[in-house]
């Protein structure tokens, strides 16, 4: 969207963001080719750029949204291998438009943030950083906004477990897999069974001698949206399988001829993309509460995990009964449902009640040994990682809690905290991909940013419709 025209110079501006993810990267782009009089850096902790997609690394690791809908619209890429592409793959997209459109000037890389406070007096954020692996180096820079673009998927978390952390053998997390470690051959446990733990076992399965999947509670699981040429496999408006392909063409997404079609026609691209976008939008319809299409959704989806499953014991393990479809995340897994009808793996629904040496006992009293217990056990996907103190008492650990109702205004600010502005906040655009929402986001920060910059003003809270002079 272009910015309003006007007859003021814009006075200089001085923002610091918060992780250069897909989140930091689209809100880069944007500053650097949209605001004037701007002095940005961007700080990451890691080493390298990519947020979530530098850090989830374990087997298997992909994106269950369609690669030609998972990417910047001004930077599409037309040469995706797969249409649901691998970890590896999205990062080296991410790493590329950061190449491409020289913004790696503007990240220091191996700093993380230990807290931010605004200066009432001075109009302005306090914000302290750390170098990693330096100690006693505390730094304090000051900005006049404060960006944060940390993503929810790299805050990972142990489960709570009695003995885990003195268990005699490895305990990995999925979203710290380290690099080169060897499972061939060994005994695995596997905690979960949201998107990562489906991934990783089914990955895991091939080469580990065996697998034990433990899990807490049912899950929906469904199909991907759509089958490898990029065509509808589900029907989008119930998440029904079609009974018959519906395909117009047989040709992968990933073939030589699809591939330099897209290259070299971008308008048939753009339509490919617009379509599987759609799609995706469509399928909304079927998490819309006690819609006929959410009742219709919930019955397909039941069918078509009492369709997979053929053990017994596994569907009334894994078959939800006291929520609906879409109340949760559902998570595309039929390669996760083939491996749990392979010999070297077992479900087991039984609560752990403890660790103990090398092995998982459960609460009926069984005991089971492992070289590895992997954690798919998900992340705090909102929780500040550090303290963020606003106007007066504003605490954003304490609004961004149970008992503080996870405020927020128009998913990119918060009441309270002047000049401060979120990516994915806990109420946020969480339909189909993630990067629309994100330019959105991004776009709407941008035109706040232009306003304080061409009005002369101090420090505006959007949230609470207060701007002051």
């Amino acid at each position: 969207m272009e910015l309003t025209p006007t007859a003021f110079v814009p006075k200089p501006i001085r923002i610091v963001v918060i992780g250069a993810g897909i989140s930091g990267i689209q809100f880069l782009k944007d500053v650097t080719t949209r605001l004037p009089n701007v002095n940005i850096t961007v700080y990451d902790k890691n080493s390298q750029e990519g947020g979530t997609w530098a850090e989830n690394r374990y087997p298997g690791c992909a994106c269950d949204i369609p690669s030609h809908a998972y990417q910047y619209s001004w930077n599409p890429n037309p040469r995706w291998s797969r249409l649901y592409a691998e970890a590896a793959e999205i990062l080296d997209y991410l790493k590329s438009t950061v190449t491409k459109f020289d913004l790696r000037r503007y990240i220091q890389f191996g700093t993380t943030c230990t807290g931010a406070n605004w200066d009432e007096k001075n109009s302005e954020w306090n914000v302290s950083l750390q170098s990693n692996g330096i100690t006693n180096n505390e730094v304090s820079v000051k900005c006049d906004v404060f960006v944060i673009a940390v993503g929810r998927l790299n805050n990972w978390k142990l489960p709570d477990i009695e003995g885990l952390d003195m268990f005699q053998g490895r305990v990995i997390h999925t979203a710290n897999w380290p690099q080169g470690l060897d499972y061939r051959g060994k005994d695995v446990a596997v905690i979960g069974n949201g998107a990562s733990s489906t991934q990783c076992l089914a990955s895991l399965r091939k080469d580990a001698r065996s697998i034990t999947n433990f899990v807490r509670g049912p899950t929906w699981l469904v199909p991907h949206v759509f089958s490898s040429n990029g065509e509808p496999q589900v029907n989008c408006q119930h998440y029904l399988p079609y009974t018959q392909a519906r395909t117009t063409s047989d040709r992968r997404t990933d073939s030589h001829d699809t591939i330099k079609k897209f290259e070299t026609e971008p308008d048939s691209y753009l339509q490919f993309r617009l379509k599987i976008e759609k799609k995706l939008a469509y399928s909304f319809r079927g998490l819309w509460a006690n819609s006929n299409a959410a009742k219709e959704f919930t019955q397909n989806a039941k069918q078509h995990m009492t369709n997979k499953i053929n053990d017994q014991q596994t569907l009334k393990a894994l078959l939800p009964t006291e929520y609906k479809a879409g109340c949760r995340r559902f998570t595309p897994a039929d390669k996760y449902l083939e491996a749990l009808d392979q010999s070297n793996v077992e479900l087991v629904s039984t609560p752990i009640k403890q660790v103990e040496g090398n092995a998982i006992i459960t609460t009926d009293n069984k005991r089971r040994t492992y070289d590895m217990i992997v954690c798919g056990t998900g992340f705090e996907p909102y929780a500040p990682r550090f303290p963020i103190k606003g106007s007066g008492t504003a605490n954003l650990s304490e609004l961004w809690s149970t008992d503080g109702g996870y405020e927020s205004y128009l998913a990119a600010t918060v009441a309270g905290f002047p000049n401060f502005f979120v990516f994915n906040t806990p109420i946020c655009p969480d339909n189909g991909s993630a990067y629309p929402g994100i330019e959105r986001t991004s776009d709407y920060i941008i035109r706040v940013i232009d306003r304080l910059q061409k009005d002369h003003l101090r420090d505006g809270m959007v949230g609470a419709m207060l701007i002051v002079v």
